[in-house]
């Protein structure tokens, strides 16, 4: 019985010992193959951006106010927002950004009262958004997924032109399919902030506000080497 314990014992040292040169192997192998990968970075500008601030968790006034309303944005809130897409790299289309957030703000100077967590980092909430991409004639193309930090600086190595926010694309459909990579927000980020009484029937007509985001996408798969 000792001698069985004690070749377990050195099998497993063994395994310990190669573990982490298998790990790192690994993530140097796959770096090797992402960088046989041309990303490709797409900006999608967004209009008519609202978002709905679950001020009241009254589910009898939901969507009964056909008025613009304009409620604070506040740690701890949830939200729900969307907006239409107008461009892809600049090229007229249409499609529909869908998100929900949870605030939660984080800076390494709170203070007692300022309604933020202290923390190392700054963010101000978790995202979740889709991005169904329509041609401008309204033919689907596919919906992009991406979830993250919303909000202070974006990720190293983020494509140019990201000026906020630490965000990753999770996958995607239709010709986004199995997509992945990573995203953040240029230019200005103003979306109206309304209550969830307001009728999501009129946001066009009740106007809303701007934002971009920009993907860095990695195809599926990488092209063979006789492509």
């Amino acid at each position: 019985m000792r001698a069985i314990s004690e070749a377990k014992l050195w099998w497993y040292g063994k395994f310990s010992f190669r573990l982490p040169t298998l790990v790192l192997g690994m993530i140097f192998a796959a770096s090797a193959c992402l960088a046989q990968v041309k990303p490709t970075t797409v900006q999608l500008d967004v209009n008519n951006f609202v978002l709905y601030n679950y001020d009241t968790f009254d589910t009898t006034q939901f969507g009964t106010d056909p008025a613009a309303t304009n409620v604070m944005m506040k740690t701890y809130n949830y939200h729900i927002s969307i907006g239409d897409i107008v461009a892809v790299n600049g090229a007229p289309a249409k499609g529909t950004l869908l998100c929900t957030h949870t605030m939660f703000v984080l800076s390494p100077t709170a203070t007692v009262g300022s309604l933020r967590a202290i923390a190392d980092t700054s963010r101000a909430m978790i995202d979740d958004c889709s991005l169904e991409v329509l041609t401008n004639n309204g033919t689907a193309v596919g919906t992009i997924f991406i979830h993250g930090l919303f909000g202070g600086a974006p990720a190293r190595g983020a494509p140019t032109g990201v000026v906020r926010s630490n965000m990753i694309v999770t996958g995607g459909t239709g010709a986004f399919l199995g997509t992945r990579g990573q995203a953040g927000q240029n230019g200005p980020w103003t979306p109206r902030v309304a209550s969830v009484t307001e009728d999501p029937a009129n946001r066009r007509v009740n106007g809303g506000g701007v934002e971009s985001i920009v993907l860095q996408l990695f195809p599926m798969f990488p092209p063979s080497a006789t492509q």
